[in-house]
């Protein structure tokens, strides 16, 4: 393999663009402060966590599976009469 066959990947990472909310970076400082544990939390997501009883989960999950019923109730309307 030669050099140029991967210009076109070098040419994409060095003008890439950082819309990512997913992409970040990280120094080799921190790479060596961490003892080259590559292990790092995506500091673009500053979610905090919330723990839910085990009630709150099964309601939470009952009131999503009544929406879905509604919705395919819905498009089972819309489609009435349409041939396949």
């Amino acid at each position: 393999m030669k050099r140029e066959h991967l210009d076109c990947v070098r040419n994409w990472w060095n003008n890439r663009g950082n819309g990512d909310i997913n992409a970040y970076s990280v120094t080799i400082e921190d790479i060596k402060n961490a003892g080259y544990n590559l292990d790092f939390k995506n500091p673009n997501v500053m979610q905090d966590e919330k723990d839910y009883t085990l009630s709150e989960l099964l309601e939470s999950m009952n009131e999503k599976a009544i929406r879905i019923g509604e919705i395919i109730g819905e498009l089972s309307n819309l489609l009435k009469g349409v041939e396949e």
